[in-house]
């Protein structure tokens, strides 16, 4: 994957930075992206569903936003409904469930304040504040949220052998192995960027998916109950899980696979029963556990534009 070099601009990164953590964005001043993807939990959080601007409650689990510069497909949101970031990052403004706001008026709000006029000009030539310039920046420092030098990655250099470390490794044998978790958790990122249904918010009594996932997006009947294969960076820090923040813990995750998921008419082939015993669901847990990276991300500034 190789990205125009000024898509990763400092000067739009710092700028990013900035907006990323202002809650001036948001159309009541309230909520900042950082509020939802807080850097000390793999940029999401550890509730089942967030609260937006005005405090509206947003619908799904928020999803990290680690390695989101590092794409397969250009999928972006639980449902795919993004064809690229900058594109998830206007959904985000004016979806009226997180930001809630209008381009017109965030453009507005941003050009009152001198010092944001500034680095408007330094980043882009001119002091002109304009929607794609706000969405260009914050994509920029979002695709600096990477994640790797995990326990998981240093033992591979390293060959580090202890008792953890080896129930860690019988975990990473089941989970390319026995259990087959990578025929979706694909790769270094341990996603495949695809759309899978695992049966998660299957209603066995009406016979319907509470939420329809990619079926929204594309229309197509066999997309129902699909949702994109979260990358497993991190994933230790922001329980819940899946897209509705349903399971509480990892082991609880395994175990839902471990059944064959929830039974329903569009079921993915590759969700089967894994016949795991209580053991084996322990260690995969921890080798899952080892994949968090080594810092927190940033934090943020402690000073905005004014």
């Amino acid at each position: 994957m190789r990205l125009e070099a000024g898509k990763l601009d400092p000067r739009r990164i710092r700028l990013g930075r900035w907006l990323f953590h202002d809650r001036r964005v948001s159309v009541a001043g309230d909520v900042a992206c950082s509020d939802c993807h807080m850097p000390q939990f793999g940029y999401s959080n550890l509730s089942s569903t967030a609260v937006g601007s005005r405090q509206t409650k947003t619908l799904r689990k928020v999803p990290s936003l680690v390695n989101i510069a590092w794409r397969i497909y250009p999928h972006y949101a639980w449902d795919g409904k993004s064809e690229s970031l900058e594109q998830q990052v206007v959904a985000a403004i004016l979806n009226p469930l997180e930001m809630g706001n209008a381009m017109s008026h965030l453009v507005e709000n941003l050009s009152r304040y001198e010092s944001y006029l500034k680095y408007f000009e330094e980043t882009y030539g001119s002091p002109k504040i304009t929607g794609p310039r706000i969405t260009g920046a914050l994509a920029a420092y979002q695709r600096t949220f990477m994640s790797g030098n995990s326990e998981w990655d240093l033992d591979r250099w390293e060959a580090k052998k202890n008792d953890r470390t080896r129930k860690r490794s019988k975990g990473e044998a089941l989970f390319f192995g026995k259990a087959g978790c990578d025929r979706c958790h694909k790769g270094s990122n341990f996603t495949d960027h695809r759309f899978h249904n695992s049966g998660v918010g299957w209603n066995p009594d009406t016979h319907e998916f509470n939420d329809e996932g990619r079926y929204n997006v594309t229309r197509a009947t066999d997309h129902k109950g699909h949702f994109k294969t979260p990358t497993l960076r991190d994933v230790a820090k922001h329980p819940p899980y899946m897209h509705n923040g349903s399971m509480p813990s990892l082991f609880s995750v395994l175990e839902h696979y471990n059944t064959g998921g929830n039974a329903n008419p569009g079921l993915s082939p590759e969700i089967q029963p894994l016949a795991l015993s209580m053991q084996e669901m322990e260690a995969v847990v921890l080798f899952l556990e080892s994949l968090n990276g080594s810092g927190p991300g940033d934090q943020g500034p402690v000073y905005f534009p004014q």
